[in-house]
């Protein structure tokens, strides 16, 4: 699925194809997102785990189906520098920035 972008907002969808592996959130745009919300698919089956290149299921509880997660930085976070997992293949999560 791809990304929509619109003005200063981004919004996507990112399936994770291998439980246990942690895939970056996107492929980068250049852009630096202030705010990045990351939202559980909520007919998941397991949980959506959020952190950088190393999460996994053991570095935090994840997001049960349905709950969300909002990140900010006045920095900015680049779509690369956030990486999911899930407990089951084929688990998403919706995600939206702004800059």
């Amino acid at each position: 699925m791809a990304n929509s972008i619109v003005g200063p907002l981004i919004v996507g969808y990112k399936a994770i194809s291998s439980a246990g592996t942690a895939e970056a959130l996107a492929i980068d745009n250049g852009r630096r997102y202030t705010s990045i919300t990351i939202v559980a698919e909520a007919d998941n089956t397991g949980n959506i785990f959020v952190g950088g290149s190393d999460v996994d299921s053991s570095t935090n509880k994840g997001l049960p189906a349905g709950s969300s997660l909002t990140l900010t930085s006045s920095h900015g976070w680049l779509l690369s520098e956030i990486f999911l997992d899930a407990g089951t293949t084929g688990d998403g999560a919706d995600f939206y920035g702004a800059y």
